[in-house]
């Protein structure tokens, strides 16, 4: 895919970005990428790679609760348990708020089995989605985006940038891929605008926990209200 930055080239060319699947010990698959230039001539210039590789630092996102409450909803959690623990909290909550909310669920709930088990999957969703931020002195071949969630335990796989090109001008680039936790598979989602923070999310809809996802970044010459996923 075309990269971010496309300053200090010649006439006619283009820099790249290339995301590659990466397996390690124990046929565990991560992602990384490589870069290099498109000249005029349709000559392809790899970029040599750093000897080096670093996993960067994962922190917690905040979570929207719209779109949190919709993915409980699609996963059949106890709607009771979910406007528990979510009604209280804010439109974006923190992990700690989260943490918070449930503490004293199990006198407030009227169903403690349901709860617990809502209480379950409430917290493995939350575990599913958060953020890894490399240093900025790193390069970009150094960069491995390492299995972090319980959905992904054992393995990254297929992951298929997209860029977008939103109305004020920025780029945002989406990724789906396939998540590997040792039994099933699912569909996740990826979002960077530098290639050096990424946000990672489960996805879901009625398309949500199917494999073989794409992204359509335009219709003519205007996004469909943002990234659409679609079945293959």
């Amino acid at each position: 895919m075309p990269a971010p930055d496309q300053s200090g080239l010649q006439d006619g060319e283009l820099r790249f970005i290339v995301s590659l699947r990466a397996i390690g010990e124990g046929h565990l698959s991560s992602i990384e990428f490589r870069s290099g230039i498109i000249d005029s001539g349709g000559n392809v210039h790899v970029d040599t790679p750093s000897r080096f590789t670093t996993t960067g630092q994962r922190r917690d996102p905040l979570y929207p609760q719209e779109a949190f409450r919709l993915k409980l909803r699609a996963l059949g959690v106890h709607d009771e348990t979910a406007g528990l623990v979510l009604d209280p909290l804010p439109r974006r909550f923190t992990l700690e708020q989260f943490e918070a909310a449930i503490t004293d669920l199990d006198e407030r709930a009227t169903d403690r089995a349901a709860a617990h088990e809502a209480v379950r999957i409430i917290r493995w969703l939350a575990a599913s989605d958060y953020t890894i931020e490399f240093a900025a002195e790193t390069q970009l071949s150094e960069r491995v985006i390492f299995p972090s969630g319980p959905t992904e335990s054992q393995g990254m796989e297929d992951a298929r940038f997209v860029r977008f090109r939103n109305a004020d001008g920025s780029l945002l680039y989406y990724a789906t891929y396939t998540a590997f936790d040792g039994r099933q598979i699912l569909p996740q989602l990826i979002e960077t605008a530098d290639f050096r923070t990424f946000d990672i999310a489960t996805l879901s809809g009625r398309r949500g926990a199917q494999q073989g996802h794409g992204h359509l970044p335009a219709v003519g010459r205007r996004t469909v209200r943002g990234p659409v996923t679609t079945g293959q």
